[in-house]
């Protein structure tokens, strides 16, 4: 914090502007080597009036593993991935022809289950390999690693690469719903970014670039910049490659997080159940400023509730705002 300082470990100044570490990220089995030495010595520093928090780490999160699959025989010994092969979706060890069991295990040397880095970079490029472990899974939750899956990933990011694909002379007239999903989109990275929700994050850029491809042509120069901007921390190799190419800009990670407007990510319209004697029957789309009583006439008059409620006397209408209808009849 303070390297320059050659009259006192740190200047209080200093290590008030600096603290406090945000987040503490480490696997659970590291609490002992590292974050409980961590705290000791902090502590320490704390009792000796160093430092002006007696804790070093505003949040503490343990990060998942990437598992494996690994083989299992009856009596539970295991068995080494390459002595298995697959008949009829059923495994058997090579040596015996004993059907053994797939298991989810620690990647290990002995079972030969290790997945090496370097060959899936070679095949996929290294930013498939990024986005795949922080699809794969929610961070705090461990997940096997699947080298089939990864091939998705791959396919999202030749997506994002075809809608660069443009003379950047020709840009066509503004989509509203096009841009309405990039401000969604920017708002929700956002939020998944601070809450560690990695997995999200991708799942909602996927959902944007879906929409996208379609009205390639509608979409403005603007939008797709700040798309690259938020795709860069998962996938920096292509946004850096794809905003140098077609833009010859300064670095992209020297720009500002775009932001979005309130107004955008609100949605016009919303889908609520319709229930007739408390069991589901049909769903409607409302307007989210809808009066009631419109809502009520649009769900009596939706053709598969309506044989429903035909020939039977209404007693009572229950609208609970942008859930649910619900009608009882006798």
């Amino acid at each position: 914090m303070d390297r320059d300082n050659e009259n006192e470990l740190v200047n209080k100044d200093v290590e008030k502007y600096w603290w406090q570490v945000d987040s503490y990220v480490g696997w659970a089995e590291h609490a002992v080597l590292h974050l409980l030495y961590a705290r000791f010595w902090h502590k320490f520093l704390f009792d000796i009036w160093v430092v002006s928090h007696d804790e070093p780490f505003y949040r503490l999160r343990n990060q998942w593993l990437i598992l494996s699959y690994a083989y299992e025989r009856k009596n539970g010994w295991l068995v080494a991935v390459d002595e298995v092969e697959e008949k009829n979706w059923k495994y058997f060890e090579i040596k015996t022809q004993e059907e053994v069991n797939k298991i989810i295990s620690k990647m290990s040397k002995s079972l030969k289950n290790v997945v090496n880095p370097d060959e899936i970079v070679e095949e996929f490029w290294a930013d498939s390999l990024r986005l795949y472990e922080m699809y794969m899974a929610d961070f705090k939750d461990s997940a096997p690693w699947d080298s089939k899956n990864i091939i998705w990933v791959r396919r999202f990011l030749d997506r994002v690469n075809s809608i660069y694909n443009w003379e950047l002379e020709k840009f066509a007239e503004s989509d509203e719903k096009a841009m309405k999903v990039l401000h969604k989109t920017i708002k929700k990275v956002w939020e998944d970014i601070e809450n560690y929700k990695f997995n999200t994050a991708i799942a909602g850029m996927m959902i944007c670039i879906n929409e996208w491809i379609p009205k390639n042509e509608n979409l403005q120069k603007e939008w797709k910049e700040k798309f690259l901007i938020i795709l860069h921390p998962f996938a920096p190799h292509l946004a850096e490659e794809l905003w140098e190419y077609i833009w010859n800009k300064k670095s992209i990670f020297s720009l500002d997080w775009p932001k979005y407007d309130e107004n955008l990510v609100k949605d016009d319209t919303i889908i609520i159940w319709v229930q007739v004697l408390w069991k589901l029957r049909w769903e409607i789309e409302i307007w989210v400023d809808e009066e009631q009583s419109s809502v009520l006439e649009k769900a009596k008059n939706n053709e598969w509730v309506k044989k429903w409620i035909d020939w039977k006397e209404i007693v009572k209408e229950i609208y609970v705002k942008w859930k649910i209808v619900n009608i009882v009849v006798k």
